[in-house]
């Protein structure tokens, strides 16, 4: 079964099921190296801390774009997600002892928590959108 970009997008809107072998047709999978065929992005796959190879746009600042293959599904893994950092210098590593959470502006009490704080607390799965303004800008 051949899908055309058109045929996808109206399917999602329309909230149709696709079967998955439709899908895995009409996203072709890239590993790399070399530029990927299926996006206008020249840039190497590249690894980082906790996550699985993904297409360098820049490394100053870091812009890391989500491989095509991994947006089949609803859900994008976290290790697969994109990455936009915006600051001088982008951490590979936190020490855990010293990084703490804070929560204030217009809150009725502020809070400072530990990561040993957020261990504590229940843990709650919530499915949320979350798109860069600049995602797939290597298409443009």
């Amino acid at each position: 079964m051949e899908l055309s970009r058109r045929d996808l997008l109206k399917g999602l809107a329309l909230g149709l099921a696709l079967p998955s072998e439709a899908l895995a047709a009409a996203l072709p999978k890239y590993t790399g190296p070399g530029p990927n065929p299926y996006w206008n992005a020249v840039g190497p796959y590249v690894a980082y801390p906790q996550k699985v190879p993904l297409i360098r746009l820049t490394d100053r600042p870091v812009q890391l774009e989500t491989p095509r293959a991994w947006l089949g599904s609803a859900f994008t893994p976290n290790e697969a997600f994109y990455v936009r950092w915006h600051l001088d210098g982008h951490p590979t590593s936190v020490d855990l002892s010293k990084w703490r959470l804070r929560v204030e502006g217009h809150v009725d009490k502020p809070l400072s928590l530990s990561y040993a704080d957020l261990l504590k607390l229940p843990a709650v799965t919530v499915a949320a959108a979350s798109q860069c303004a600049g995602n797939s800008r290597s298409r443009f």
